[in-house]
């Protein structure tokens, strides 16, 4: 055996031992992505190398040939792994669907079984003869179509893993390039040693087939990348979309504060081109802020906000400077981020500003609050006091105890009477909205019987359907509890103000007073045949001081207070009021309210 056949298995030797230990390596981390794939792609090269090493030792014809067909299981391997490796390394591996993987196996399985069949039908061979080259027996094979149609498809499919890698080089940058770099110089060397091959323009002896091996250098480059770079954990594309994705300056240095990579956006901001930026020293590219960042020299971690001047502009910036380190904890470089936070910073002051005014005009407020209450507390107890000397003394003359009046005196009295009961009403509603308003409303909630309440609103307002001839109806369903806890005041202040309102606003038909119960809620139901409520009214029917229009209140008076008294009443306690209404036909006012029983019914309910 002499030297040249001696230096082929060596290099055999070598590839084949290299791939099984990366292999091996490498599947240490099958988790990660790509590495399944890397693993298949080395086992197929060791097994491709090691049949060749047979089948260049046999001596006889039958041997050679069944070594060379084995090898075509690592052969027609190769070329779907490595597409399927370059994919996944420019993160394309969305394209990976089972159906693109079932494609990919359709020419490994079809080769493997037309090299098996070949005497049937000598399509991939045509012809296989034992010959010698340099003194030693070789297989001479004459290619059939077969064989050039897969030599052909094995070619396109590194073409595309090329233009891929290509591609991906020119959207990256830095350490990035470098990779793409390393791998594509590796992958012209198995195209270069099967391209001499097959064509048999190879100077060395015909049994020599460096495809393998220089594939292996391939796959030595990708697993060293793998291992060293975690070529895969930090995915090129995936770095194009965060690292550029980012709109502040990003860079990234090494042990020596060199720049070795920054960000499209940190380039633009600063007005550099990669080429003036990548490989300098930090303090050369950011030479006018020396004095700023001098203190932050070498430091590992950092956060902090500096102002700094840039293209004769005052930023300030957010700096953040975290450690890089490798697997076995050495540190390798940092990745620094100045994030803009000049806007924030301005929008910052105003929003201290605002909130400062906000501080003073709530302070402003609240005591306007506390002299509105005051106010209110003493003028109702100025006016209520006169007003009730005045509702007293006109019932003593309306009945008689006193003078006897003439017609003409005691309709006099009477409306005197009327108007004082009207303000006073109207005097205690705005005592009711006042407490409300400053919280110190105070509900008495105790047992109460729904049907005792319907007959006494029933009394109250019974008048006011005798004086319009209106009918006037009261239901309680039976379904609704003898007793529930709540607030007498506060629930007669709502159903009398709606019930009012009704009276005031029907001309013919009827008032309906209905009380139900749903589930765990009660309703107080108050509808009519009155004239309804517009459309466009219905938003704002609810607020202080509003009613219809001008022409309802010279037309049915009132200060547009009772129904703000009544929604937020209800809201007091729990509930809510709504309305539907239909201009002309009535308006229905639906009060829900939580039902709460006493102790004593509601044990008595659970238990049934």
């Amino acid at each position: 055996m002499d030297n040249s056949f001696l230096a082929y298995y060596m290099l055999i030797f070598v590839a084949v031992i290299t791939n099984v230990m990366l292999a091996i390596q490498v599947w240490s981390r099958r988790t990660d992505k790509g590495v399944v794939t890397f693993v298949v792609l080395a086992l197929a090269l060791a097994e491709w190398a090691i049949c060749n090493a047979f089948e260049a030792y046999a001596t006889d014809l039958a041997t050679k040939y069944l070594f060379t067909q084995l090898s075509y299981i690592g052969i027609v391997l190769v070329p779907p792994a490595w597409i399927v490796f370059t994919l996944e390394y420019t993160n394309r591996q969305h394209w990976l669907t089972r159906r693109t993987l079932a494609l990919l196996a359709i020419h490994p399985i079809a080769v493997l079984i037309f090299v098996a069949t070949n005497p049937l039908h000598n399509l991939h061979w045509t012809s296989i003869t034992l010959g010698t080259s340099a003194g030693y027996p070789i297989a001479v094979f004459e290619r059939g179509i077969l064989f050039w149609l897969h030599t052909a498809y094995s070619y396109v499919m590194m073409l595309i893993a090329t233009i891929l890698l290509v591609k991906t080089y020119w959207q990256l940058q830095g350490i990035y390039r470098q990779q793409i770099t390393l791998l594509l110089v590796c992958q012209f060397a198995p195209w270069i040693s099967n391209f001499f091959y097959v064509t048999e323009l190879s100077p060395l002896p015909d049994f020599m087939d460096l495809t393998p091996i220089a594939f292996s250098v391939t796959g030595i480059a990708a697993g060293w990348s793998l291992l060293r770079y975690r070529l895969l954990d930090v995915m090129p594309i995936a770095r194009d979309m965060v690292f550029d994705g980012i709109d502040d300056i990003v860079f990234v240095l090494d042990t020596k504060q060199q720049i070795v990579d920054m960000n499209r956006p940190g380039l633009a901001i600063l007005k550099r081109a990669s080429k003036d930026v990548i490989g300098k020293q930090v303090g050369d590219v950011f030479a006018d802020q020396v004095d700023t960042l001098s203190e932050y020299a070498g430091v590992s971690r950092a956060d902090a906000e500096i102002e700094v001047v840039l293209n004769g502009k005052r930023y300030w910036f957010k700096l953040k400077i975290s450690p890089l380190q490798a697997e076995n904890g050495d540190p390798v470089g940092q990745v620094v981020m100045l994030q803009n936070i000049t806007q924030l910073k301005a929008i910052n002051r105003e929003l201290e500003a605002t909130r400062d005014e906000a501080i003073q005009a709530r302070a402003i407020a609240e005591e306007h609050s506390r002299l509105k209450s005051e106010f209110l507390s003493t003028m109702s107890h100025e006016l209520r006091t006169p007003l009730n000397a005045i509702e007293g003394f006109t019932s003593i003359m309306l009945s008689g105890m006193g003078v006897e009046l003439s017609p003409k005196a005691e309709d006099m009295v009477q409306r005197v009477s009327a108007n004082s009961k009207r303000l006073l009403d109207l005097i205690n509603d705005f005592l009711d909205l006042s407490r409300i308003e400053s919280g110190r409303l105070e509900l008495i909630r105790e047992p109460i019987s729904p049907r005792q309440l319907a007959r006494k609103w029933e009394n109250a307002v019974s008048v006011l359907a005798e004086e319009k001839d209106l009918a006037f109806v009261v239901t309680v369903d039976s379904d609704l509890p003898e007793t529930i806890i709540e607030d007498d005041d506060a629930l007669s202040k709502i159903t009398i103000n709606l019930l009012s309102n009704a009276f005031k606003f029907t001309h013919e038909g009827q008032v309906r007073l209905n009380m139900e119960r749903e589930n765990d809620k009660w309703k107080i139901i108050v509808s009519d045949t009155g004239i309804g409520v517009p459309a466009h009214a219905r938003e704002y029917i609810f607020d202080e001081f509003r009613q219809v229009d001008g022409s309802s209140k010279r037309l049915y008076g009132g200060t547009g207070l009772g129904l703000s008294l009544v929604q937020k009443l209800s809201r007091e306690m729990g509930g809510n009021v709504a309305l539907k209404s239909e201009l002309g036909v009535g308006s229905t006012f639906i009060v829900t309210l939580p039902l709460e029983l006493p102790i004593e019914a509601s044990l008595g309910a659970s238990n049934e």
